[in-house]
């Protein structure tokens, strides 16, 4: 992973992780930076003071992405050739249990109570309860969906489906599929902004 200083732009540091790091994502509180390594299949966690690794979790095979709950208490990773989510105490580093999902999970999103997860392989999205770590729901996306944004009142999530060339926008109370919106080949990732007006997708 390159650390890179910022009113420089210059390379700062460079911190070993394993092999094929995919993601990186920041713990709410920014005190550690967790990343994937897909064909590791661990998880190498690094303290952002000191920019150096201090753990190294053991997870499923082909780990992707990683996502926090907004009270920074949990994480979620998805194993992509396990078909499956494991969640981690994000505090402790430990392992909390796995949910069977669909086929070559990608992405996890919680929002509010909730988990979807995008599966590349299978098209569609499971949607899983935070609380009992059961599925609720799997929803027909697109051929190959990727990441996925959501509004900050939780009621719409967008999902990239990759190999469809559309976003597709998904009514998170109903949990349907309520639209699609064409975009430029391959969209890989949905933002949507601070300001709630645009959401952004990386093409």
């Amino acid at each position: 992973v390159s650390v890179i200083d910022l009113a420089s732009g210059a390379l700062k540091k460079k911190i070993p992780v394993g092999i094929h790091n995919h993601n990186v994502t920041l713990r709410p509180d920014q005190k550690q930076a967790w990343v994937t390594n897909n064909n590791a299949g661990t998880l190498s966690i690094i303290d952002t003071q000191a920019n150096s690794v201090i753990k190294a979790l053991p997870t499923g095979k082909g780990p992707r992405h990683i996502f926090f709950s907004a009270d920074g208490k949990e994480a979620y990773v998805t194993n992509e050739f396990d078909d499956r989510v494991e969640i981690f105490d994000a505090q402790a580093g430990a392992s909390l249990g796995v949910v069977k999902v669909g086929a070559m999970p990608h992405f996890a999103l919680a929002s509010g109570d909730r988990l979807f997860v995008s599966n590349f392989g299978g098209g569609d999205v499971t949607v899983l309860s935070r609380a009992k770590r059961q599925a609720l729901a799997t929803i027909a996306v697109g051929t190959g969906p990727l990441g996925q944004g959501a509004t900050k009142d939780g009621k719409r999530v967008y999902v990239a489906c990759h190999n469809a060339n559309l976003v597709a926008v998904i009514d998170a109370e109903s949990l349907r599929r309520i639209a699609d919106i064409e975009t430029d080949a391959g969209p890989v990732q949905v933002t949507v902004a601070p300001n709630q007006t645009f959401a952004y997708v990386a093409n």
